[in-house]
């Protein structure tokens, strides 16, 4: 229907941005008066397949300080709604030129103008102690206002030297808590943050390649126009 498949790589390039963002965060703790650095490690996982994960490490273990210890704090991310932006619409006539060069040989591709979309993504950290995902949301916060822009590189622009730019838009935190186990053998808490954002990315249509004109052929027909006297 829609002809050559094409792909470009541009939701896949988006979450892994959006994964590097957070993949860098620590939380610190106090083991014999000395702070203890621990990183905070970061997944592509929707909240309830997390949960349930913990559910189950829980349930398999009588300890479940040792277990909470050993897969708290951790953070895990997935993709939300996709959807059309029609406030950041450019007119659908316009063309993009590409130029590619293969052994040697240039030849000259016509894009139009990108389509904008925007991605929500929820970003989820599980913590044991409410100091850590203190922590956490102190190191996120402050860069948000309420965008971040990356700057990734997409082969639709390359040659013309420039960077897709996607703007990351913190929408909205919460807190909350997950509890495990009955009150007669003791409640397992496990806090929750939930972050809501919304990237702002394009997607671009296929490129059409041609050769470069280099002979032109023109048939030409004079036609005599007789003078009037």
């Amino acid at each position: 229907m829609f002809g050559e498949p094409f792909y470009h790589g541009t939701l896949r390039k988006t979450v892994i941005a959006f994964g590097s963002l957070f993949n860098q965060l620590y939380v610190t703790r106090t083991q014999d008066n000395n702070p203890v650095k621990i990183k905070v490690p970061i997944s592509y996982s929707p909240k309830e397949k997390f949960i349930q994960r913990y559910k189950d490490t829980f349930n398999r273990d009588n300890n479940d300080t040792v277990a909470l210890q050993i897969i708290l704090p951790q953070m895990g991310f997935d993709i939300g709604e996709i959807q059309y932006d029609p406030s950041r619409k450019k007119p659908s006539i316009n063309k993009r030129i590409v130029e590619r060069t293969v052994n040697g040989d240039t030849t000259y591709g016509v894009n139009y103008t990108e389509v904008p979309y925007n991605v929500n993504f929820n970003l989820t950290s599980y913590v044991k102690y409410m100091d850590d995902g203190l922590q956490i949301a102190e190191q996120i916060l402050p860069y948000f206002t309420p965008d971040f822009t990356v700057a990734i590189k997409q082969d639709v622009l390359e040659e013309t030297g420039e960077r897709m730019n996607i703007p990351f838009v913190l929408n909205s935190v919460s807190v909350g808590s997950d509890y495990e186990g009955s009150m007669e053998a003791g409640v397992t808490r496990m806090i929750l943050w939930d972050f809501s954002f919304t990237a702002r990315i394009n997607l671009f249509a296929p490129i059409n390649f041609s050769g470069v004109i280099k002979d032109v052929n023109i048939n030409q027909n004079i036609i005599g126009i007789e003078e009037v006297q």
